[in-house]
């Protein structure tokens, strides 16, 4: 039994038509680009790529004060992808990424960048944000989390790296962040996004991909 996709057989007909140079030509140059479109979204193989699958596609319908992926395997799924847009409430507030909820064993680094100049992000969280969130703004955020914590035999330490923007009473700002888990001995089996004061509102949405 075939393991493509349907769209995959059906670019891959292509090969079995009887078409001219010029025809052939054209048709392959569009096959390509389609084949390498399927790659990436991890719908099809090809040359050992990889794409993203995705785990859930989340969004808040009631405001709360956190929002949480469950059932997560680190060890297996190796490297996740979680892109979001997050509306919060109270001034003044912060937004916290939290592997399996614990708040021990991190240390974030970064660079926060508003028009007040420069800053640096060094911090025993993963806060997302650098100034502190003003009521009904929000923070953008696309984060590589690098989930397990041995491959191969190879004792990790897990990581994310990443950007997010936010408004911070009414100053834009722009942050380069990273961070570190160091927990050695416990699998990753969620991550929470979580409010220290005031709630994630309706109409937030995070989605969080595995890389394939």
């Amino acid at each position: 039994m075939s393991s493509s996709s349907p769209l995959e057989d059906l670019i891959n007909m292509v090969e079995g038509l009887e078409l001219s140079t010029e025809q052939y030509t054209a048709v392959s140059s569009l096959r390509t680009r389609l084949l390498n479109a399927l790659v990436t979204l991890g719908l099809a193989s090809g040359g050992g790529s990889g794409g993203l699958t995705l785990v859930e596609n989340k969004t808040q319908t009631i405001a709360s004060g956190s929002m949480t992926f469950s059932g997560l395997n680190g060890d297996v799924d190796k490297k996740y992808l979680m892109i979001g847009n997050v509306n919060s409430t109270t001034n003044p507030s912060n937004l916290f990424l939290k592997p399996n909820g614990l708040t021990t064993n991190l240390l974030r680094a970064g660079l926060r960048i508003n028009s007040g100049g420069t800053g640096n992000l060094n911090a025993a969280t993963w806060q997302l944000n650098g100034d502190t969130l003003a009521d009904n703004n929000q923070s953008c955020f696309a984060l590589n989390i690098f989930a397990a914590k041995i491959i191969e035999g190879q004792a990790l330490r897990r990581y994310f790296t990443g950007t997010s923007t936010s408004l911070s009473s009414g100053t834009y700002e722009a942050l380069i962040i990273s961070g570190q888990w160091a927990e050695t001995a416990t699998n990753l089996t969620s991550l929470v996004l979580e409010k220290d004061i005031g709630n994630i509102t309706a109409g937030s949405n995070v989605i969080l991909y595995k890389y394939t």
